[in-house]
C-alpha cells in the first residue's frame, strides 16, 4: 500500500504546483492528468483493499476447543504417479481434533500459549495465491494475496496435546475434491471436530496441481504423471467401457418408467457428463480409495497397538464415518464399500462416480446439493431411492460448487464470484450462511448415525428460505 500512496501524494503535488506556477492551458491539462492519476491510485487502492482485506474465517460452532496436527504417511503402495518403480506413496494427513481450553492457564517462558494453526504453510500460500489470482479482477493482486494466506490463522491450535479424557471420539475421514488442496476445506473441518470428532482429511498427492509435503516435498501433476497412471481395470472396480454400458443401462431402466418419460431427453443430457467420465476420473478415483484405506490401516495400527501417543488414545477406530466435497463424495462412498463398518456417508455437492448407482449401499448417506449437482436431478433420486438404508438430501439454490469450500472466506471478489446471480439479492443469502447450513447438516448426520442424538434435518429450511430438505428412507 506505501508505494500507492506515495504515488497519490506525488501526483496530487505535481498537479497543485502546475496550476500555482502556470496559467497555460498545457500546463493545466498536465495538471489535470497528474490530478486523475492520483484519482485512479486512490480507486485502485480501495479497490485493494476492499480485495485483500485481513482473512477472517468461520469460527468452529461446536463446544470443543480444537487442534490441528500434520503428517506424512509413508505407505508401502508404488506411487502410480511418477516413473521410478521404486517410488512408494506418501500422503500429506492433516488431523483435526479436541484440545482442552486454555483460557485462564498461566503460561510461562517453559510452557508458551500455544499459536493458532497456519492457514497454509508459507510456500503453499504462494500456491494458493497464484490459483485464486486467476479469478479475473485478483489476477494484479497475487503478491497481496499471499500476504494475507500467510498471515491467516485458524481457530484451531498447532500441535496442541489432546484433550486429556477418558471418552474416545469417533473417526470421520474427509477427502477433497478433484485436483483440489486439502487446505480449501479447513473451516469445515474444524468445525466438525469442534463437536467432539476426530476428523482426518487426506490430501491426495499428485492430484492437486501443486501440493508441497510439511517435510519440503514438492508434487506437482503433470501430463507425464497422468499417462502413467494405472487403468481402473487394474484394480477391483468394472473397466471404463464397462462402466459405460452399465450407466446406458441404468438410463433404460429409469427413463421407461412412466413418471419420466416426457424428461428423457432432459435425462440424457444431464446424464452426459457421467457416461462420459473422464478417463483421469476413472483413474484417480482407485488410488484416493486407497490413500483412505492407508490412512484407515495407519490408525488402526496404531491404535490396536496401544501407541503411547497421547492423540491415538482419544480415538474411537469402532466408530467411522467418511464425508467428502465434489469427487471426495464418491471416494467416501467407495470407501466405505472396502470398509463394511462405515457408520455414515456425506457427499458435498459429488455426482454419482463410482459403482453407487450400480451397487447401493446399506450406509447411512446425505447428500448436500448446489446448482452443479442439482442438474443431475434425475439420478441422484434414482440413487437416494434405491439407497439400502436411510437417505438424504439437502438442496441449497443458488450455490456454485466452489461456495462449498473456503473460497468465499479468502477475498471479497471469490464471495461475490461464487453466488449464483439469480440469488445474490435474496435475503440472507450469502456463503457464510452456505457454510454454516452445509456444517450444520454433517453434524446432525454424524451425531444421529454415531453417536445416536435426535435428528432433524428440515430445521434447517429455517435458515434459508430457499433450502430443501428430501427424506429418503430404507424401505
Amino acid at each position: 500500500m506505501l508505494p500507492i500512496l506515495f504515488k497519490i501524494t506525488i501526483f496530487m503535488t505535481l498537479s497543485i504546483l502546475i496550476r500555482k506556477t502556470s496559467k497555460s492551458k498545457r500546463a493545466i491539462w498536465i495538471a489535470r492528468g497528474f490530478a486523475f492519476s492520483a484519482a485512479l491510485c486512490v480507486v485502485f487502492s480501495a479497490f485493494v483493499m476492499w480485495a485483500t482485506p485481513k482473512i477472517s474465517l468461520p469460527l468452529p460452532s461446536g463446544k470443543f476447543k480444537i487442534a490441528l496436527s500434520h503428517m506424512v504417511l509413508k505407505t508401502d503402495r508404488p506411487e502410480p504417479y511418477t516413473l521410478n518403480p521404486t517410488d512408494t506413496r506418501k500422503l500429506h494427513i492433516k488431523i483435526w481434533y479436541p484440545t482442552a481450553d486454555i483460557s485462564g492457564t498461566e503460561f510461562t517462558y517453559y510452557k508458551p500459549v500455544p499459536k493458532h494453526a497456519a492457514y497454509a504453510s508459507p510456500s503453499m500460500s504462494d500456491v494458493h495465491a497464484k490459483t485464486i489470482s486467476s479469478y479475473g479482477p485478483l489476477s494484479m493482486l497475487r503478491p497481496r494475496l499471499k500476504t494475507r494466506l500467510a498471515q491467516a490463522r485458524l481457530s484451531a491450535y498447532a500441535g496442541s496435546a489432546p484433550l486429556q479424557t477418558t471418552e474416545k471420539f469417533p473417526i470421520l475421514f474427509f477427502s477433497p475434491g478433484h485436483r483440489a488442496h486439502l487446505d480449501y476445506f479447513s473451516t469445515t473441518m474444524q468445525d466438525i471436530a469442534s463437536h467432539g470428532y476426530i476428523v482426518v482429511g487426506i490430501n491426495h498427492s499428485y492430484e492437486p496441481p501443486v501440493s508441497i509435503l510439511p517435510t519440503g516435498e514438492t508434487y506437482m501433476r503433470t501430463d507425464t504423471a497422468l499417462e502413467n497412471a494405472p487403468a481402473l481395470s487394474t484394480h477391483d472396480y468394472v473397466k471404463y467401457e464397462e462402466r459405460l454400458q452399465h450407466n446406458y443401462g441404468i438410463i433404460e431402466q429409469y427413463t421407461s418408467n412412466k413418471q419420466y418419460t416426457e424428461h428423457e431427453e432432459r435425462f440424457f443430457s444431464a446424464y452426459s457428463t457421467i457416461i462420459n467420465t473422464p478417463q483421469d476420473l476413472t483413474q484417480d478415483l482407485p488410488i484416493r480409495v486407497a490413500d483412505m484405506l492407508s490412512a484407515f490401516s495407519f490408525l488402526e495400527t496404531n491404535i490396536e497397538k496401544q501407541n503411547p501417543s497421547a492423540l491415538f488414545s482419544i480415538m474411537d477406530i469402532s466408530k467411522i464415518g467418511t464425508f467428502g466435497m465434489s469427487f471426495g463424495g464418491p471416494t467416501s462412498a467407495e470407501f466405505c464399500r472396502i470398509y463394511k463398518k462405515c457408520l455414515a456417508i456425506a457427499n458435498i455437492d459429488g455426482k454419482n462416480w463410482g459403482n453407487m448407482l450400480k451397487e447401493p449401499l446399506d450406509v447411512p448417506m446425505l447428500w448436500i446439493a448446489g446448482s452443479y449437482t442439482d442438474n443431475e436431478r434425475f439420478d441422484i433420486p434414482y440413487a437416494l431411492n434405491h439407497w439400502r438404508a436411510d437417505a438424504f438430501r439437502v438442496f441449497i439454490p443458488g450455490v456454485t460448487h466452489q461456495a462449498f469450500t473456503d473460497a468465499p472466506f479468502l477475498s471479497p471478489v471469490l464471495n461475490l464470484a461464487l453466488i449464483d446471480m439469480r440469488y445474490i439479492l435474496k435475503p440472507g443469502h450469502h456463503n457464510a450462511q452456505v457454510h454454516k447450513i452445509t456444517n450444520g447438516a454433517l453434524v446432525q448426520l454424524f451425531d444421529h448415525y454415531i453417536k445416536g442424538q435426535p435428528f432433524n434435518l428440515t430445521q434447517l429450511e429455517n435458515e434459508l428460505a430457499q433450502v430443501r430438505v428430501e427424506e429418503y428412507h430404507k424401505k
